[in-house]
């Protein structure tokens, strides 16, 4: 059963949308570990160019 912080969590993080800062998207996808999520759904807009993916994979995944 998902816990009620969760769903506190998922609201202020503006429906889950993480569209910030490396530093903050670093501490929220921290935050959804806390509650205990285990996976998460990444989307980039454009797939076919992949700088976003690999600006994320440097940025936030590299520095967590």
């Amino acid at each position: 059963m998902v816990q009620p912080e969760f769903f506190n969590l998922l609201k202020r993080m503006g429906l889950c949308v993480l569209m910030e800062s490396p530093e903050t998207i670093r501490k929220q996808l921290a935050e959804l570990e806390n509650v205990g999520v285990q996976e998460v759904i990444l989307s980039f807009p454009d797939t076919l160019q992949l700088d976003s993916l690999r600006f994320f994979a440097r940025e936030i995944i590299a520095n967590a």
